[in-house]
């Protein structure tokens, strides 16, 4: 997705957490629902657009429909799928400088011990107290403030079940179905957290025939 910077660590604070998924789900959108960007570019404007699209009206999807129209008036996109813009850039706030990481052990004496034996028993130390110390960091980063990003793949399963529910307009059960994501009811679950995540407000859900909007 042109334009955006995701975080490398592992830990990120929550705002970057939240960019982080918001980046993912509109690149997932464009994947799932392209005629939500191709009514963007024929539309006259994003308050006309986001009628169409009244369970993407949130402040953060319009700005990014907005810097995106400012994108293709500048620079037209030519054939394939279209993509968002993407200006956002996503910034680790450290939490203080990194903690340094010194490893000592007793050496190796080969009059006492063998080289194999010795390897062995110095390997075995700097594993532990490597351990050790990463736990140590992640603690810290966590008690600052941070959090644990999800990995891309598990990112991206997660906006693919909220984009088939707000967008195509999908039931818990279908997504379910389609994509072998555990019961109805752990869809549902993960599609609200991740609404709230996102600061989206999610649709009703509705009971009764699934709209037929999109192919199938």
């Amino acid at each position: 997705m042109a334009g955006w910077l995701l975080p490398f660590g592992s830990f990120v604070t929550p705002e970057a957490e939240r960019n982080a998924a918001r980046a993912v789900f509109l690149e997932v959108v464009a994947e799932v629902a392209p005629d939500v960007l191709t009514t963007l570019r024929e539309s006259a404007g994003v308050e006309v657009w986001i009628k169409e699209w009244p369970h993407l009206d949130a402040q953060w999807v319009r700005t990014e429909a907005q810097r995106t129209l400012d994108w293709w008036r500048q620079e037209p996109p030519g054939p394939g799928r279209l993509r968002w813009r993407g200006l956002l850039t996503i910034s680790r706030a450290p939490a203080g400088p990194p903690g340094r990481f010194v490893f000592e052990c007793q050496g190796y004496d080969p009059g006492w011990s063998t080289r194999a034996a010795a390897e062995t028993t110095i390997r075995a130390d700097f594993e532990r107290q490597l351990r050790e110390h990463l736990d140590q960091e992640e603690a810290r980063a966590a008690a600052d403030g941070f959090k644990r990003l999800k990995s891309s793949r598990e990112l991206r399963k997660h906006m693919d079940w909220l984009a088939r529910y707000q967008v195509l307009e999908h039931s818990y059960g279908r997504i379910s179905k389609d994509t072998h994501g555990g019961s109805p009811k752990s869809v549902k679950d993960d599609v609200r957290a991740m609404c709230a995540l996102l600061e989206l407000p999610a649709r009703p859900s509705r009971r009764g025939p699934q709209p037929r909007r999109f192919p199938s």
